[in-house]
């Protein structure tokens, strides 16, 4: 999801990104319903703070794995898995 708030992406039309938009919106709106009226809980805070350090978290380690990926290239340390590559 992180990916939908990212405006500089190369190759990406304007109408892309509002569809973007449009879907953040919506999933807003269906986190706020499910839990306001399905689990009942109003100040969901909390929970988004936890799930928003998981992503961040993620994006840490994804940047991690891109920098070693590109010293392992630069001082020719690993064969390059093509599958690695392109998760990077």
């Amino acid at each position: 999801m992180r990916v939908l708030g990212e405006q500089d992406i190369p190759n990406v039309t304007k109408e892309t990104i509002e569809v973007a938009e449009q879907v953040k919106n919506r999933l807003a709106e269906d986190v706020h319903s499910y839990y306001t009226y399905e689990l009942r809980t109003p100040n969901y805070a909390s929970r988004l703070f936890k799930m928003s350090s998981i992503v961040a978290a993620v994006d840490k380690l994804q940047e991690r794995r891109k920098e070693d990926s590109q010293l392992s290239r630069l001082f020719n340390i690993f064969k390059q898995d093509i599958f690695f590559s392109e998760l990077v």
